[in-house]
């Protein structure tokens, strides 16, 4: 089994949810507005932020583009940005998760985003081990073309909910990365 460590040196990265005033799983974008939270984390000594796909789409609903986006994460001194959450990225006909990925390459280009957050099956429809396997292999392929890793979250609650799961999904994908998440706090293994 092949484990390796993510590491971007002298980096803090500021989790969404961190300082987005919603909590894991809500289907609503972030309570304050984007340039105040890119200015918090700054203030905060983060020189990275993870951005949430929600919350990018309300920012281009609301008219604020990537040239803007990029500008204001670069002036504040973020230099490291990840994307998340990809859901039910291992269903093979759900048009919501296609749609989602597609969102992710787009942001991922204008942020030079390095990863994207993904998570297991939540909704406990039983996927096999070995078949989420196969499919998580197939979107780190995918995600390799736009230069990302793909950090797969291991969350007690999906069907993802040991390490022992996770490095079993992930063994061998050269840009896949476990990442142990517990709420507030993200650790990449």
């Amino acid at each position: 089994m092949v484990n390796r460590v993510m590491t971007i040196p002298n980096t803090l990265i500021c989790s969404s949810h961190t300082i987005s005033g919603v909590l894991p799983g809500a289907a609503k974008p972030a309570r304050h507005r984007f340039s105040d939270r890119v200015a918090a984390a700054a203030h905060a000594g983060y020189t990275g932020m993870c951005l949430h796909l929600r919350d990018y789409r309300a920012q281009r609903i609301a008219g604020f583009g990537d040239t803007e986006m990029a500008a204001l994460l670069r002036d504040h001194g973020m230099q490291n940005i990840s994307l998340e959450f990809l859901a039910n990225w291992f269903l093979e006909h759900d048009t919501d998760a296609q749609e989602d990925e597609a969102t992710t390459y787009e942001a991922a280009r204008a942020f030079g985003a390095h990863s994207v957050n993904v998570g297991g099956d939540f909704q406990q429809i039983g996927i096999p081990p070995e078949q989420m396997r196969i499919r998580f292999a197939a979107l780190c392929e995918r995600a390799e073309r736009h230069n990302l890793n793909v950090a797969l979250e291991i969350v007690p609650f999906s069907n993802v909910a040991t390490l022992e799961t996770a490095l079993f999904i992930t063994d061998g994908i050269a840009n896949a990365v476990s990442d142990v998440s517990t709420y507030g706090t993200d650790m990449a293994i």
